[in-house]
């Protein structure tokens, strides 16, 4: 996907490569490829650091009546 989005390949090389390279692998032979990513990964934070906009207690109604629903409400 990469390489399509960065315009090393079009997505019709890529299929073809893919091809190449799952066949190769597994046949055992070398497939760079599917031993390790072929790009740095980014570091330091990864998750989306937005905020909860679900109100809490509303939320908390929501949780409960599908617990409810399935049979996983309170039992005493």
């Amino acid at each position: 996907m990469r390489e399509i989005v960065t315009g090393i390949r079009t997505p019709e090389e890529a299929r073809d490569f893919a091809k190449i390279v799952i066949a190769a692998f597994l046949m055992d032979r070398p497939a760079l490829y599917m031993k390790h990513f072929q790009f740095d990964l980014p570091t330091g934070v990864q998750w989306d650091p937005d905020y909860v906009a679900a109100v809490d207690e509303l939320l908390k109604q929501a949780v409960q009546k599908a617990a409810d629903g399935l049979g996983l409400g309170n039992k005493e």
